[in-house]
């Protein structure tokens, strides 16, 4: 009978075929009018046209039909109301009404939902209620005993939300408790909608009393934690919306967002509270709050590690995607970015197929938005997922590979070598692989040189030899090249010459993943000689790569293991022999520069020695030398060049500070015998000089690192700090400027002498280059017995050009006591020229 009654009274609402159905009716809309005032079943026996059936012999079955047919005379008539406008619209309210305050829980609940749909007809502006009246109304069913009747009424005010009929922030603590303490799961589902909706209307709004105008507890941070508190709700289809829900925020606390990483509450991250008496409810258990703080709520610490951990792969997958919209999204979201990564590639040895799926494509996601930077060990935990046996999941795992940046040499070693072995163990995924070695070779053209020998297996010993074009693990090397080059372009300096000469078969072969550039406007030329114009502007460009190349070498002084200094060595002492060459072309425009670059990588290269000497714990003389070097070499940058760029002497204090710790330190590891007071004082004087290089190097993130670490050196740990502020010191970059002039002196005339007893005259004239102060010139003579120093006289100088001088000298030299004598006039030079040099300083 009831399916029949369901048949006919759909039918009528389909077909709206008129007919008198009883006691005047003439529609469908006026029977249930009437059946709504007078429960009077005739009128649904009408419609349903079966009159014997539809009365029950059974009274208990009677009031149940009753009851059934009115809830369906709702449905019908909210379809209604979706369709065509009513005529009596205002009749069906008013009856309507009546049945809000029903004993039957779905009835009341169909009423409340038919009142919001006669709130959108054309004839609302005639109805008793409005809009406002109904959200009061939902507002007062949220106190319902029923759970039916509190979703009914959340919904209700949702659906009110989004026609723009706003629920004031003040309801949001009556909405909140909802979401936390109703024991009805779908009540919780849809409260947290609405505290969704309201957290999202209000963000910014003070739910505690502002101090000095500045929110203290905003509605988007209670909300926040209020949801990652519903990620560990019993239901798990609650756990998953609450988790969907958490990726929305954008503008909570970085303290909050930090917290969801940690089961630890962080009570540092404290929630002031007004300065108000605490009212404690009749029948309320007293919660013992200090007036002065709240701390967060323990159950809300850990969220994402609750939901990554948990039992259901949907709420697994909706944590994966929330901490992924949050690193992205979020404005605070900076460090919480960096712990995600961690907890992501855990997620990757998932036992479901979609959960691994879910955390590849989040990380990748994620390394488009921000920095991914793997450390060695992250790289080892994905090892497992390149091994995956769905070829979906390998495949888009080497996609986010290409995506992230490596912290060290070793690390992408290890990931070039992951590389290598996925071409020869899955042939199903080679063009995935050399897609990632092509991202890879773009964004770490530094670690591609450091790797070079060991790709092509190169020998400064022996002529390179060619490998078969076409085998695969070879193509990923070609390719991881030329795209490093394609960045840094001073790299086809180290290639051989078979890779350059292979790159037109390469490009066409692979065109998706090679490359596209003017070879022949980046290759070294054969033979500088023949092919480089006397003006020196190639040889400029050729000096400009070598800094280029340089600035890659001091990426791996600066992250200092054993593989990358060796590899930055190797190429430091390259690097120096191809400017050697150089200024053996004799340009006279590029001179100053070559010299100045020479001296640069002169020091650069003592460093690397000391850095190699501390972490072998070598002997102190190599730390002496090193010392020395690098000493010397800052003091000839300073004085003998001109057009030095202008940050270049707060590198060369650095460096020179950096000398003083390497010898402190030497002096330190050879004082076994003396005791510690001996170094002391040498520490004193070292943290002395950091004190005073720390105000030059103001705005130099570089220079400051490393001075600041001599700042923090103890007494009791000096050996130790001071060992690890020399391995890990950041190396400033010395620039080199555009036309640098070097200081040098020439004799220009034949050394001639006279002879005085027990003493030679020695006379010559010498030109002066690039000085522009003659009161610092000073000439040292050197004997075999000894050093002997002139100043000479201004009186005795004479300009030339802007940058020439000449001097002419007549220098006194004391002859040794021992000395055999006397020495005739015309044989003075002859005896004398084997025993000395001449040798100017600025």
């Amino acid at each position: 009978m009831k399916h029949q009654l369901h048949d006919s009274l759909d039918a009528r609402l389909i077909n709206k075929t008129p007919k008198v159905l009883g006691n005047g009716c003439t529609d469908i809309s006026d029977c249930i009018q009437h059946a709504l005032a007078t429960f009077d079943l005739s009128l649904f026996d009408a419609i349903s046209g079966d009159h014997e059936d539809a009365h029950p012999k059974d009274p208990h079955a009677h009031v149940h039909v009753h009851v059934h047919l009115q809830h369906r005379a709702l449905a019908i008539l909210s379809r209604i109301v979706r369709i065509k406008p009513l005529d009596n619209a205002l009749s069906i309210a008013e009856a309507l009404i009546m049945k809000l305050v029903d004993a039957d829980p779905h009835t009341r609940t169909l009423a409340l939902a038919l009142c919001l749909a006669l709130t959108t007809t054309p004839d609302k502006v005639h109805l008793p209620f409005d809009q406002i009246s109904i959200q009061h109304l939902a507002l007062s069913f949220l106190d319902d005993d029923h759970g039916g009747v509190r979703v009914a009424s959340l919904k209700a005010l949702y659906h009110l939300h989004l026609m723009d009929m706003y629920l004031q922030p003040e309801y949001y603590r009556k909405i909140s408790k909802l979401t936390r303490d109703d024991d009805e799961p779908d009540v919780r589902m849809q409260a947290m909608t609405m505290l969704w909706a309201i957290a999202h209307k209000y963000p910014d709004y003070d739910l505690d009393a502002s101090r000095n105008g500045i929110a203290l507890w905003t509605i988007e941070n209670d909300a926040f934690m209020r949801f990652c508190e519903m990620a560990m709700d019993s239901e798990e289809h609650i756990r998953a919306k609450a988790m969907n829900y958490i990726g929305t925020f954008r503008h909570v606390r970085e303290a909050f967002i930090l917290q969801t990483l940690s089961k630890q509450s962080i009570t540092s991250f404290k929630r002031p509270a007004p300065q108000v008496q605490v009212m404690v409810r009749v029948g309320k258990d007293v919660d013992y709050i200090d007036n002065n703080e709240r701390l967060i709520e323990i159950s809300a610490c850990g969220a994402f590690i609750h939901g990554l951990e948990d039992q259901y792969p949907i709420v697994r997958n909706a944590a994966i995607d929330a901490m992924c919209e949050l690193s992205c999204q979020a404005s605070n979201s900076a460090r919480f970015a960096e712990g995600v990564v961690t907890f992501l590639i855990d997620m990757f040895n998932d036992e479901d197929e979609t959960v691994r799926q879910n955390a590849v494509s989040s990380l990748f996601k994620l390394s488009h938005e921000k920095k991914v930077i793997l450390n060695l060990k992250e790289l080892e935990s994905l090892k497992l997922i390149l091994q995956d046996a769905q070829p979906s999941v390998r495949q888009s795992a080497l996609d986010m590979l290409g995506n992230v940046v490596v912290d060290t040499v070793q690390t992408f070693t290890k990931l070039h070598m992951l590389m290598v072995n996925h071409i020869g163990q899955r042939a199903l995924d080679r063009d995935f692989v050399y897609r990632c070695l092509k991202k890879l070779g773009q964004s770490h053209p530094i670690f591609v040189r450091a790797l070079l020998n060991t790709m092509f297996a190169l020998d400064d010993r022996y002529i390179a030899q060619e490998k078969f074009m076409d085998e695969p693990s070879h193509v990923g090397n070609v390719i991881l090249t030329y795209n490093a080059m394609s960045v840094a372009q001073s790299l086809s300096l180290d290639l051989p010459s078979y890779i350059l000469r292979h790159y037109p078969y390469y490009r066409d072969s692979f065109p998706d993943c090679v490359p596209d550039f003017d070879l022949e406007a980046i290759v070294r030329p054969a033979s500088l000689k023949q092919t480089w114009d006397t003006s020196g502007s190639q040889i400029q460009s050729y000096l400009q790569q070598c800094e280029d190349m340089l600035s890659g070498i001091l990426e791996l002084i600066r992250k200092p293991t054993g593989l990358s200094l060796e590899s930055a060595r190797s190429m430091l002492r390259s690097l120096q022999d191809r400017v050697d060459d150089t200024s053996t072309l004799g340009v006279k425009a590029i001179s100053g520069s070559t010299c100045f670059f020479s001296h640069i990588l002169s020091g650069y290269e003592a460093i690397v020695v000391a850095k190699l000497a501390c972490t072998l714990l070598t002997p102190a003389d190599t730390l002496r030398r090193s010392s020395y070097r690098i000493m010397s070499a800052t003091y000839k940058l300073h004085a003998l060049f001109l057009g030095v760029p202008v940050q270049a002497p707060s590198s060369l204090w650095t460096l020179r500070v950096y000398a003083h710790a390497l010898w402190v330190y030497a002096s330190i590891s050879d004082s076994k015998e003396s005791g510690y007071s001996t170094s002391q004082g040498e520490v004193t004087e070292l943290i002395e000089r950091a004190q005073e290089q720390l105000q030059t190097c103001e705005g130099d993130d570089t220079s400051g690192e490393f001075v600041e670490s001599l700042l923090t050196l103890s007494s009791f740990t000096v050996v130790k700090s001071l060992r690890e502020a020399i391995v890990n010191a950041a190396i400033p970059s010395i620039k080199l400027a555009d036309l640098v002039r070097n200081a040098y002196a020439l004799v220009k005339s034949p050394i001639a002498g006279e002879y005085i007893q027990r003493q030679y005259e020695m006379s010559f004239i010498v030109s002066l280059y690039n000085v522009t102060d003659t009161g610092t010139i000073r000439i040292d003579v050197i004997i075999s017995n000894g050093r002997q120093s002139y100043r000479p006289p201004s009186s005795t100088f004479s300009i030339v050009s802007s940058f020439e001088q000449t001097c002419h000298v007549k220098v006194p030299i004391a002859i040794p006591g021992n000395g055999v004598g006397p020495y005739p006039a015309k044989k003075g030079p002859e005896r004398l020229t084997p025993l000395l040099t001449l040798s100017m300083g600025v």
